[in-house]
């Protein structure tokens, strides 16, 4: 054994730093380190599994909970951002208004300043005026002034003195008519009757009432005191007033009722046009002189008397056929439902007639019945016809007293027809495609008419 101070041999000692080196060089394991943190690892794990036995654990409740509590933060967000919104509307609002008055207060202050300077300028001006009044020119502005002020005066008062002339005059003239005239009220030909609205109602008011409506004959007149008259004039006051009532409630506005109106004017303009023509067509001259033109009258052949119905369509026509046959009278028909002006107020009577005096297809289709014989439905231009037969003979050289009434209507229906033609070629009348497939299907009808009769003539 050798001494620990003896030294070592070189190869040695080379072996040994080599040693040493390779031993700093590697590592050293800081055994306290890696132990401290296996057992962070450790615990750490474990957090995590309790943290997630406790989420498994966690129950329904706690789960609501938790989104109501989230619910609640969101909804407390959404307030106080309300909150602020309408906080910065306030601060804006306020700075607006603090803008407007002060601008309120400039212009106020403006104002002022403008007024008295103004203020100031009048009383100068005044001032000025009365040291100028004095003067030369000053009097001679007074004196002028002075004189068309009296001028002025006297005007006014002269068109107020015509003013009040005016307002007397106009309450004389109200005084006279608030109280009938005397005459008026003693007046034998046409007397008044009543007053309505400060209006006075006149007898022949009524009377041309009553006409119109047709309860009065054009040749009757109203006599004071009888029964009729006072239900005739009952029954117009009541009218009249009805009327006004209807006025004030502004029930002519209503367009249902304007055009009931407008129809109506239509019928009466209608009915006084050709009243008129007939007053200039139909005289006794122009009866007469048809009655000599028609002097030849017993060569004519057959005449027949009927009674006559014209509707405007064929379903009217059926249902006015369906009435005889339940045994309605063939006259009162006629008077509630023909449109023949000339026949329906004689219950539908023609009168003895002859071909020439009807119009072809009119006279074709009559004067093939028999005397007591009704015609089904037939069409013409005129409309839809039903004709009952009441007497056929031959012709006969007739007085003109006993045809001249048959003459005159035919002159009447001649005149209205004329008339009606002579207007519709006046007024340009354009019929549309629906009116063209009408009158074809009217041409189909009058065939069947014409097939029917020879039908029946035939059995």
């Amino acid at each position: 054994m050798s001494d620990d101070n003896t030294p070592l041999p070189p190869a040695d000692l080379e072996k040994a730093g080599k040693s040493r080196k390779k031993a700093s060089a590697r590592p050293k394991k800081p055994r306290s380190r890696d132990n401290k943190g296996s057992r962070d690892n450790k615990h750490r794990r474990l957090k995590v599994k309790n943290r997630q036995s406790r989420l498994v654990k966690t129950s329904r409740k706690g789960r609501l909970a938790k989104a109501f509590k989230l619910l609640a933060i969101n909804f407390s967000f959404i307030i106080v951002s309300i909150a602020q919104f309408f906080s910065y509307i306030w601060q804006a609002a306020t700075r607006i208004d603090q803008a407007l008055w002060r601008m309120f207060k400039s212009g106020l202050k403006a104002t002022f300043k403008g007024i008295g300077v103004f203020a100031d300028w009048i009383i100068e001006g005044i001032k000025d005026f009365i040291f100028w009044l004095p003067t030369k020119k000053g009097q001679a502005y007074c004196a002028f002034t002075g004189a068309v002020t009296i001028i002025a005066g006297l005007w006014i008062a002269d068109e107020l003195r015509a003013v009040e002339r005016t307002l007397q005059a106009a309450e004389a003239k109200t005084a006279s008519t608030t109280s009938p005239p005397i005459t008026a009220l003693n007046s034998s030909k046409d007397p008044i009757i009543a007053r309505i609205l400060g209006e006075y109602i006149y007898l022949s008011e009524v009377e041309k009432a009553a006409i119109s409506a047709g309860t009065l004959a054009p040749e009757k007149t109203l006599t004071l005191g009888s029964e009729r008259t006072t239900q005739f004039i009952n029954d117009y006051i009541d009218q009249r007033v009805l009327a006004m009532a209807a006025q004030e409630e502004q029930l002519t506005k209503d367009e249902a009722l304007t055009t009931k109106l407008n129809l109506a004017q239509d019928r009466i303009l209608a009915a006084a046009y050709l009243d008129k023509k007939l007053e200039e067509a139909v005289t006794e001259e122009k009866v007469f002189t048809l009655y000599k033109a028609q002097s030849d009258i017993a060569q004519l052949g057959q005449e027949i008397k009927a009674y006559h119905i014209l509707v405007e369509t064929r379903a009217d026509a059926v249902d006015i056929v369906s009435a005889l046959e339940r045994g309605v009278d063939f006259s009162t028909l006629a008077r509630s439902r023909s449109l023949d002006r000339g026949t329906a107020p004689y219950g539908g009577e023609t009168g003895y007639l002859t071909t020439s005096m009807v119009s072809e297809e009119f006279g074709r289709i009559a004067f093939s019945y028999d005397k007591g014989q009704t015609s089904p439905p037939f069409r013409t231009s005129e409309g839809w016809n039903i004709v009952k037969i009441i007497d056929k003979r031959e012709t006969q050289t007739i007085p003109y007293k006993d045809v001249k009434d048959n003459l005159r209507q035919f002159l009447t229906l001649r005149t209205i027809d004329n008339t009606i033609q002579s207007l519709r070629q006046d007024f340009e009348i354009v019929m549309y495609d629906q009116v063209i497939e009408g009158n074809d299907s009217r041409e189909n009808d009058d065939k069947d008419n014409t097939t029917n009769k020879n039908d029946r003539s035939e059995q």
